[in-house]
């Protein structure tokens, strides 16, 4: 198996190791946390999502692309030491200008304190960036052990500190947010060993220009994708409480595991997908029936992702999280069929990318965004909460329209309608047996779960095994 199979298996392992281990340690946070506490940490969270766009103008990610510009391993060296160089300086002026206006920042979250909540968040978020900068380092090197034992550490670390000062030292949400930021110095302190090692400490204006050229047109994507993905919580945290904020991320931490295990599932996918569309040993019809059939298989996975979240989930938060969480259960029904219409858009993406057609995906991200803050700012105060999960499935569904609209254009793979009405209509029974299960023993339940997963299987039965091949893929030469 290749070199590029090889790294991207570990980085898809890695990440869902990682991710997954995150919503394992769920339980155990809400246990000793109060939901406001939980809201606060969920609102930090938030906080530096948009913040490490901020303090980097997202200039690690001219990486990927213009490292390769340059042959010797000298000119490597020297622009990434122009990068690193421009990270520190625009992070410093960032922070420095975070704290100058904290009196304007903090009011982002009115509920919560600027010290020592945000200004914790915004130190460990500049550190984040400088891993980030070492991961990217990693991934163009096609160093994936190295990223992987970075993200793992990072992770456990912050873990292991993180229960310490909840558990034994009662600390509550401050106790969060401390050990991300001590768990982060201290994997930061090894991160900068690696790269003092592999870059040259030189300053190139042209090499910054060039970078800076690349990543700018970024941001506008970036930042769009934070208002479709969490800009919710700062609507909901103005006009209600912190209490309502924590249930609210709970549900959408819940349902986030479709696009967790569909974004492992697209890492494997993308260049299968290129290498397929770029064949030139294939004709047209030849590279069109492939992909349709690899683009099926990826659209059933997704939807059977979808179906177990949904059907595990309300017996899930009675099992797992504190009596107060409950109702969380409420939001997490729409979260999921709108994750599972954004994550089968991924599709329609890699369209639009085969065709060189980046800007329409901007365009869709942008617009969608938009669409999504004035729909919450004018109608969270009047219908509550729950407007907020029905503007994402909304603009998460009017972005899959716009791309379909602009796919038709161009590139275009016929999408599997039939098998996409089946997953929604699953999820729609799913939906109904909950709800006239909700007064009914976990025992009766569960054998109703698994008695529509027994018909799941009948259905989809054999695109499991076409999923087995995919995983398995060989014909084409990566």
């Amino acid at each position: 198996m290749s070199k590029v199979v090889n790294n991207t298996l570990i980085y898809s392992i890695g990440n869902l190791i990682t991710a997954l281990s995150a919503f394992i340690l769920l339980p155990i946070y809400t246990k000793y946390l109060s939901i406001e506490d939980f809201g606060i940490v969920s609102s930090m969270q938030t906080l530096s999502a948009i913040l490490v766009i901020i303090v980097s103008l997202a200039l690690e990610r001219s990486i990927f692309r213009i490292y390769y510009d340059y042959k010797s391993e000298d000119e490597k060296r020297r622009f990434l030491g122009t990068i690193f160089i421009g990270l520190l300086f625009i992070g410093v002026i960032s922070v420095s200008i975070l704290f100058l206006f904290k009196k304007y920042i903090d009011q982002i979250f009115p509920s919560v304190p600027f010290s020592p909540y945000y200004s914790y968040t915004i130190l460990n978020t500049f550190i984040l960036s400088i891993i980030n900068f070492a991961q990217t380092i990693s991934q163009v090197k096609q160093d994936a052990k190295r990223f992987i034992i970075t993200s793992l550490a990072l992770f456990f670390l912050t873990a292991f500190v993180n229960l310490f000062f909840i558990i034994n030292r009662h600390q509550g949400a401050i106790g969060i947010i401390t050990g991300s930021l001590i768990a982060g110095a201290i994997v930061v302190l090894f991160v900068l060993y690696y790269i003092v090692r592999g870059i040259n400490f030189s300053f190139d204006i042209s090499k910054f220009r060039a970078a800076i050229k690349f990543s700018l047109p970024m941001l506008p994507t970036l930042l769009s994708a934070w208002v479709m993905n969490v800009s919710d919580r700062v609507f909901i945290a103005h006009y209600f409480t912190q209490t309502d904020v924590g249930i609210y991320s709970l549900a959408y931490r819940i349902a986030s595991l479709v696009t967790l295990a569909s974004s492992a599932l697209f890492m494997a996918y993308n260049p299968i997908f290129y290498k397929v569309a770029n064949d030139d040993q294939l004709s047209a019809r030849e590279r069109n029936d492939t992909i349709f059939r690899y683009n099926k298989i990826i659209t059933i996975t997704i939807g059977i992702i979808g179906i177990l979240v949904l059907g595990a989930s309300d017996i899930g938060i009675k099992i797992f999280f504190k009596k107060q969480f409950y109702s969380a259960y409420s939001y997490v029904p729409v979260f999921i069929i709108a994750f599972i219409v954004s994550q089968i858009s991924g599709l329609l993406n890699l369209m639009l990318y085969q065709a060189k057609k980046t800007w329409q995906v901007t365009c869709a991200v942008i617009i969608s965004a938009a669409l999504n803050v004035i729909l919450n700012y004018f109608f969270i105060p009047i219908f509550g909460v729950y407007f907020a999960v029905i503007s994402t499935i909304f603009c998460n569904s009017f972005s899959f329209i716009i791309l379909y609209y602009f796919t038709r254009k161009g590139y275009y793979i016929k999408l599997d309608w039939k098998s996409l009405s089946l997953i929604l209509g699953f999820c729609l029974l799913i939906i109904i047996e909950n709800y006239m299960l909700k007064t009914q023993s976990v025992v009766l339940n569960v054998l109703v779960k698994f008695m529509t997963l027994g018909i799941l299987i009948l259905f989809f039965k054999s695109f499991i095994s076409q999923l087995l091949s995919l995983l398995k893929y060989k014909k084409i030469d990566l």
